[in-house]
């Protein structure tokens, strides 16, 4: 996205910052040709790292990877599936609540991906 704006012209986008030189990938993403892309891009990634954590702690549940030494391994395993979840979560809605037509909601799904 970002090689097609510089193959583009470089222009700033209507909704940047005026002090702004170069535009976020969620300037760039607000486009009509940006949004699909950006949707797609980010549903696969957390898809991918989402299976990777649940993987992971199956895995070790049916001992084909290490066992954990203590409970707070397996706690901790849970928490971190939570989270990727919930942080997942945040990634898709910041896609889809672009940052042109809705900048607030925008910037809290970016908190809650964090």
């Amino acid at each position: 996205m970002l090689g097609n704006w510089a193959a583009n012209g470089k222009h700033l986008y209507p909704w940047n910052n005026p002090t702004q030189y170069n535009p976020y990938i969620s300037d760039i993403a607000a486009t009509s040709w940006g949004k699909p892309l950006f949707i797609t891009g980010s549903a696969v990634m957390v898809v991918v790292f989402d299976v990777s954590f649940i993987a992971e702690r199956w895995l070790r549940h049916k001992g084909r990877l290490t066992m954990n030494y203590a409970i707070s391994e397996k706690i901790l395993s849970g928490f971190a599936i939570a989270f990727s979840i919930i942080g997942g979560a945040g990634l898709i809605l910041l896609t889809i609540f672009d940052t042109r037509r809705y900048p607030h909601v925008h910037v809290a799904m970016l908190v809650v991906f964090m």
